[in-house]
């Protein structure tokens, strides 16, 4: 998204793409306001496509890993494995994609990588049906795809900014976050019958389809965005990864940002790699229960994202997020005091935990995602992005396999109070930084003229000191 700035420096709203004057359109449906949002075509577009791409998305999460399991008799360690592919790419090439996506439209490349998405599932179908798939192949294929979704959310987070503009992030994300929600409590039951009906392999095509419908809906959207200013003297990727970094690293806001993420990440994720073992092992739930309450986090965040926009309005940015990420991490204290020898509130237990953990993480999800592309300069966004993907998903395989290895020395109920004492880090961190004390989201004022031969972007100075205005309670 782009902003206007006043002459004063102080920044004004945005313009909507498609629309004549400087300020969103705005209405009246029975007395109450219309987001403006309503009113913007190309974010109406986004999110369309968006939708429907995250809802085959969530189909391919069950039916990729069945693929391999019902069609080339897959164990559980090459499952294994094939998931671990599809994480990869956010650690071996997010940081060089972010830097590269900075130097190009957006647009171009989200389309490129749905593209990509559909030759890739197609081909899976195409060898699963001639009976010459391999798990080797399945191995690539997952690679690649998880390439391609970096190259597109690097991309996405960027070009979100620009078409819904920056006064309306919080209402754009949420909305965008609230699809996501809606996309992982059906997806897996749409998925489900897919493969009874079509088998594994065929209900890719579900997905192949909707990154079709994704891409259309992109080269549907009239808006032309503008192509980033190129440097007079050539600057090398590894300096332009350096920015991305020092920015995030210096900057207070995303410094609390970034560390919120790694700690809950790292311990979310040891807990989560526990949680299930720990319903069947201990619990005794059956796994129709299980997956009952495993959605209860799903319909926590769609909760989230419904309350996010009038909790930042009420509470404003800091008090929000701040409330969100205490609630996201309290609550996990209970998860290993789920009472065994009654299996109906042990379910209870574990099914409120998940919807207000859900419901906690995707609100903060929101705001912090909403804080993060407010504060960063448009040529920025996707190295800052890059350097949160690297950090957020880094931590992911740390936390599985801490999670594991205690879990086994001191039992399934102490490794998951050990993880849930650990994720605590996670408030001390955010209570300790800046960001509990912003009320509004912060603006970028003007740039001044920049000396030739620099860009915006790719300047250390920018990045060590980037400029905004903080709203502060």
């Amino acid at each position: 998204m782009s902003e206007n700035h006043a002459a004063d420096g102080s920044t004004t709203a945005p313009q909507e793409p498609g629309q004549l004057s400087g300020q969103p359109k705005s209405g009246r449906l029975r007395g109450r306001e219309v987001s403006p949002l309503w009113h913007n075509a190309g974010f109406l577009k986004l999110w369309a496509g968006q939708s429907i791409s995250l809802l085959g998305s969530s189909v391919t999460a069950l039916a990729l890993p069945l693929t391999a399991i019902l069609t080339l008799h897959a164990g559980a360690a090459q499952i294994g494995i094939l998931k671990s592919l599809q994480w990869l790419p956010w650690i071996f090439v997010s940081l060089w994609v972010g830097a590269w996506s900075d130097r190009h439209r957006r647009r171009p490349i989200m389309v490129a990588a749905n593209a990509g998405q559909v030759l890739l599932l197609c081909s899976i179908v195409g060898l699963a049906l001639g009976h010459e798939l391999s798990l080797g192949y399945l191995y690539f294929a997952g690679f690649a795809l998880g390439t391609m979704a970096v190259c597109f959310g690097l991309a996405y987070s960027a070009y979100v900014p620009f078409i819904a503009g920056r006064d309306l992030l919080v209402p754009a994300n949420a909305r965008l976050q609230g699809s996501a929600s809606v996309a992982t409590i059906a997806g897996p039951g749409l998925g489900g019958v897919l493969v009874e009906l079509l088998t594994a392999p065929v209900a890719l095509i579900a997905d192949a389809a909707s990154f079709v419908v994704s891409a259309v809906s992109l080269l549907w959207i009239h808006d032309v965005e503008p192509a980033p200013d190129r440097p007079a003297v050539h600057i090398g990727v590894i300096a332009r990864i350096r920015v991305g970094l020092e920015l995030v690293f210096k900057d207070p806001l995303l410094r609390a940002l970034v560390g919120t993420s790694g700690f809950f990440n790292l311990f979310i994720q040891w807990i989560g790699t526990l949680l299930v073992l720990f319903m069947v092992d201990d619990l005794r739930l059956s796994p129709g229960i299980i997956g009952l309450m495993v959605s209860c986090q799903s319909v926590g965040a769609l909760a989230g994202s419904l309350l996010s926009s009038r909790a930042s309005r009420r509470f404003g940015i800091g008090r929000a997020i701040m409330g969100a990420v205490v609630c996201e991490c309290l609550v996990m204290l209970a998860a290993p005091f789920a009472p065994a020898r009654h299996p109906v509130y042990g379910a209870l237990v574990i099914g409120a935990v998940l919807f207000i953990n859900g419901m906690g993480s995707t609100l903060s999800g929101i705001i912090g995602t909403s804080v993060r592309q407010a504060v960063t300069p448009q040529d920025l966004i996707g190295r800052m992005s890059a350097a949160f993907s690297f950090v957020g998903y880094g931590v992911v395989a740390l936390g599985s396999l801490f999670g594991g290895f205690i879990a086994q020395a001191v039992g399934l109920r102490t490794g998951i109070l050990i993880g849930a004492i650990g994720i605590q880090a996670t408030i001390v961190w955010m209570g300790l930084s800046a960001l509990p004390k912003v009320r509004e989201l912060p603006k970028l004022p003007a740039a001044p003229d920049q000396p030739t031969g620099t860009l915006n972007g790719d300047s250390q100075e920018t990045a060590a000191k980037p400029r905004r205005s903080h709203h502060v309670s």
